[in-house]
């Protein structure tokens, strides 16, 4: 068994550029990789797996590694090594922002998320590159969605709903609620009297929300703990 600092290099995979040409090392260096899949090496011990259905994951050498809490399957390379290849992120629309794009919004939702039947008043899609958004209803409430595949499930209330492409989604309820913001001018709070100006907002209140998985984490000893390989 190989040991020492660079002992996962013993069970790493050869390098990839991410180019069709490599069809044959790709199918030969992972066996079981569906076909038509480019892979590109990004790290030690990491690699960018993309589909010809357009499916893109990141995939962790059990040797540099340690297995995720995230979801994930196995790949095991032709060496016997098991390498995690994380479940893909679940894709959005492109939610567009300002009051004038209400509609839009509004439309692209009920496209992307069919089986959500309450009707709503807007969408703040500004933590899709962080795999949640929020949807408000015409009472002052709220629902925040958050990508299963990047979140924990909460421990309070939620429901899962499948949006059109497949993806799964936490869905989070949250009560109206009024929030009272100071108010700045030139960087400093303003006062009437002794008492800090302050205006009221309409806001969402949600009691728990998603934990977000960490990244999977670079094993700390290689040499007293040989990677994952299949039985």
């Amino acid at each position: 068994m190989a040991s020492g600092a660079g002992a996962g290099a013993f069970y790493d995979a050869p390098a990839f550029s991410g180019d069709i040409s490599e069809a044959a090392q790709v199918a030969q260096a992972f066996p079981d990789a569906a076909e038509g899949t480019t892979l590109r090496t990004v790290g030690d011990g990491v690699i960018e797996a993309s589909g010809a259905d357009g499916s893109n994951s990141m995939w962790y050498n059990s040797a540099y590694y340690d297995e995720p809490d995230a979801p994930h399957t196995i790949m095991q390379s032709a060496n016997g090594v098991d390498w995690y290849a994380m479940q893909q992120h679940a894709q959005t629309p492109e939610f567009e922002s300002g009051a004038a794009a209400a509609m839009y919004n509004q439309a692209q939702f009920q496209e992307f998320m069919p089986g959500y039947e309450q009707q709503i008043s807007s969408v703040d899609g500004s933590g899709c590159a962080d795999g949640h958004f929020e949807v408000r209803h015409e009472n002052g409430s709220g629902t925040m969605f958050f990508d299963t595949a990047q979140y924990a499930a909460s421990r309070g209330d939620y429901q899962v709903f499948e949006d059109a492409r497949g993806g799964q989604w936490y869905a989070v309820r949250g009560e109206a609620s009024v929030e009272h913001k100071p108010v700045y001018e030139n960087g400093k709070p303003v006062y009437d009297g002794e008492n800090v100006r302050s205006v009221s907002v309409e806001t969402v209140r949600y009691k728990q929300t998603p934990a977000r998985f960490e990244e999977p984490k670079p094993r700390k000893n290689f040499g007293s703990k040989p990677p994952r390989r299949k039985r």
